[in-house]
């Protein structure tokens, strides 16, 4: 059975994207069966895997088919219909949708709408080790739906003063989720990302982030440079494009401690 992590923070711009698909990245490279869903409307997870924002079908047609009164359950899209392989070894796509910013217009009149990712990535939950959602930078219904699906939610974080009050923002949805719908949803851990050292201002935000989310911080952290965001571009993971750099490294860190957090060993 899957583990399912959500990478969600409310602030746009700190680089969820990027943590999902080089996470993604050094799962596959430890040989572990991936499959990465893009619930953005913007589609940038689905562009640097298939070179294309929004693919049909896609996340929106399964969930689509929930509500859509005129098919039968046997007509119905299932993820299994959707899955794309990608050019990375051991690493599928359920690609996004630009009708995902339709969702909560769409479903708001359905009361079990929030359960929906959930049921629908259910069937396929057996044929991964990991299942990692891309979650929109919004706290509506496709994050929602994306927590709801998890048991584990990573928030990828920068030191500014704006990314600790959004980093606050989401540690607070997420324990609003666990105690009302989702008790085996964990905070799995704050992964800074796009750290710069030699800018004053980052180290001291890169101090209050440690002293206030102590052992949710992951050592493991991501370094702000050119080849690390120049990564997508190749549509490659930086374990792949880069596999002995710094990045790479500080990657495979962050596996190490993620398979510790979630005790792996002693639940396979």
């Amino acid at each position: 059975m899957a583990h399912i992590f959500a990478i969600a923070n409310r602030k746009g711009g700190i680089g969820k994207t990027n943590v999902s698909f080089n996470l993604a990245g050094v799962l596959a490279e430890a040989g572990f069966r991936i499959l990465v869903v893009d619930m953005d409307e913007q589609g940038s997870l689905t562009s640097i895997l298939t070179g294309q924002k929004s693919l049909k079908p896609g996340i929106w047609n399964i969930l689509y088919d929930f509500i859509d009164e005129d098919k039968d359950d046997g007509e119905r899209i299932l993820a299994v219909d959707a899955i794309r392989r990608t050019g990375i070894d051991k690493l599928d796509l359920l690609p996004s949708s630009k009708m995902l910013k339709n969702l909560d217009r769409f479903f708001t009149d359905f009361s079990e709408s929030s359960e929906f990712l959930d049921i629908a990535l259910e069937p396929v939950r057996d044929q991964y080790d990991f299942i990692i959602i891309d979650c929109h930078s919004s706290f509506k219904l496709a994050t929602t739906m994306a927590l709801i699906a998890a048991n584990g939610i990573i928030i990828p974080t920068e030191c500014s003063d704006l990314s600790i009050a959004e980093l606050a923002e989401t540690v607070s949805f997420t324990q609003e989720i666990q105690q009302k719908e989702n008790p085996d949803l964990a905070l799995l851990g704050v992964i800074i990302n796009k750290f710069d050292s030699r800018r004053g201002n980052e180290r001291i935000f890169h101090d209050e982030i440690q002293n206030k989310f102590k052992e949710l911080v992951f050592k493991a952290e991501f370094r702000d440079n050119n080849e690390y965001a120049e990564v997508s571009i190749h549509g490659q993971p930086v374990t792949m494009s880069k596999p002995h750099s710094e990045q790479a490294d500080s990657y495979r860190a962050f596996r190490t401690e993620i398979l510790q957090r979630i005790n792996y060993s002693a639940s396979v």
